[in-house]
């Protein structure tokens, strides 16, 4: 096989397919290491083999976007529209292919960023990660607009009034809600709905002939979920606020924009880009009104805790409970990789609020109340509806022993799997036969918000 007389290591030629340029690869590297896509970690470097055996040494790095989106950018800035000669417009593409760039984007990156967005995806993805997507739509506009030959300079502007929308969002509209308010904006009797009104077009007609549709179109179901009317009792809406109407201001403009450059445009191959422009507006704005539900939302769950909290009687118990992030251990001495390598212990709490009982008098201050923590700290890492339930079970077992008096409870929550699961929903009734209290109600919180005085003890536990 080696031929006579030769050793099988001795001087065998290896040879190599060179299927992908130096040249090529590197344009596919510099998108892939761009700092919007990728994010440099502290330390190490990572060695690439190229098909004809040379060696490409690159810092190791996290990957900040999906794959599918870099694709994308590469794809957008690797085709070049020509006119050929008939006259006709051609495109033609000088990269790599789908699957080299995305083999490329998994052997350069050290590992996928993670984020905590998942503990309040509401708030990132229709909050910070959607304003961001809204400053970015200015620039591509004015882009656009310098393409068609329209200075759309003087709307730079528009990013300075969406930061300033972004933080009075984020601190200050909540404060301008009230129950019933001349300002549309501030209402919340308008914005949780107020008065049900039929809205009917067309196509919601023909539904009503056809048993197996809807009898309103989507549209139309939207307009209805969504009044602007309130009832007669409420006050009439004949006031505006400025920094509440900002994020119609906004999305005005960007509408504006947009028709600008659709009455210049006269290229074809730019009307498919307009129209993603019109989507991701329309899509934005839908995000924004979302966001705000979710803040809306949050304030009225708080003022209705706070009700239901001042309505407790003295045989009735509030139970807050949420788990600690990861605690973990301490050692003497540990090396980096020990430190970065722990999983953590699981910590879960519990905190009861009770109202005060009754002195001889009859006489009890509304303002206090009684507040005891449970801490439940276990060597299991898992955190399922069979751990909360074990948990609770024993805190309210050993609460009930030093308060008799107590034979019903409420229970508060957040939306955690291990909460909201149909675990716990099913065995929260099995409760008053293992302990002698009945469960009235398990409230489940807006992700991210109403954060309690469990979270100040788990801050100095």
């Amino acid at each position: 096989m080696y031929g006579p007389g030769r050793e099988k290591w001795d001087e065998l030629r290896v040879q190599h397919r060179t299927r992908v340029s130096r040249s090529t690869f590197e344009g596919c590297l510099e998108l892939i290491a761009d700092p919007n896509n990728m994010q440099q970690v502290a330390f190490g470097s990572k060695n690439l083999v190229l098909s004809d055996g040379e060696v490409i040494t690159v810092p190791a790095v996290q990957r900040k976007n999906l794959r599918e989106v870099m694709w994308q950018q590469y794809k957008e800035r690797h085709t070049i529209v020509a006119e050929d000669e008939s006259g006709n417009m051609v495109s033609t593409y000088d990269g790599v292919s789908r699957a080299v760039f995305f083999q490329c984007a998994k052997l350069t990156t050290a590992g996928q960023q993670k984020t905590l967005a998942g503990l309040d995806n509401i708030s990132f993805r229709y909050g910070s990660e959607n304003f961001a997507s809204t400053r970015s739509l200015v620039d591509t506009l004015i882009g656009l607009g310098v393409g068609v030959g329209i200075d759309l300079s003087l709307f730079g502007r528009l990013k300075d009034r969406i930061d300033r929308y972004q933080d009075f969002v984020k601190t200050d509209l909540v404060t301008h809600l009230e129950p019933h308010s001349p300002v549309a904006s501030h209402c919340l009797c308008r914005l949780l709905g107020g008065q049900s009104h039929n809205y009917d077009c067309k196509d919601c007609e023909k539904r009503r002939n056809n048993p197996r549709m809807k009898d309103q179109c989507q549209s139309c179901a939207d307009r209805a979920a969504f009044s602007t009317d309130c009832p007669e009792s409420c006050l009439t809406h004949d006031q505006h606020c400025e920094m509440c109407d900002q994020g119609h201001v906004i999305f005005a403009s960007l509408e504006e924009m947009l028709s600008l450059i659709k009455r210049k445009a006269t290229d074809p191959n730019l009307l498919p880009k307009l129209e993603d422009m019109n989507f991701l507006i329309q899509r934005c704005k839908k995000r924004l009104l979302k966001y705000i539900g979710h803040l809306v939302r949050g304030k009225v769950e708080a003022d209705a805790k706070a009700t239901c909290r001042a309505s407790l009687m003295p045989h009735q118990v509030e139970i807050t409970m949420d788990y600690k992030m990861k605690w973990v251990a301490l050692l003497l001495r540990e090396c980096q990789l020990e430190w970065f390598g722990k999983s953590g212990i699981a910590w879960h709490g519990a905190m009861f609020i009770r109202r005060l009982v009754p002195d001889d008098d009859g006489q009890v201050d509304p303002d206090d109340y009684i507040l005891d923590y449970y801490d439940d700290i276990s060597n299991d890492k898992k955190e399922d509806g069979f751990a909360v339930m074990s948990c609770l079970q024993a805190d309210l077992t050993t609460y009930v022993r030093s308060n008799s008096e107590v034979t019903e409870a409420r229970v508060r929550t957040d939306g955690a799997g291990c909460y909201s699961g149909k675990y716990l929903v099913h065995a929260l009734p099995l409760l008053s036969s293992w302990t002698g209290v009945r469960i009235l109600d398990h409230g489940i919180g807006e992700a991210g918000m109403n954060k309690s005085m469990l979270d100040s003890h788990f801050g100095v536990a």
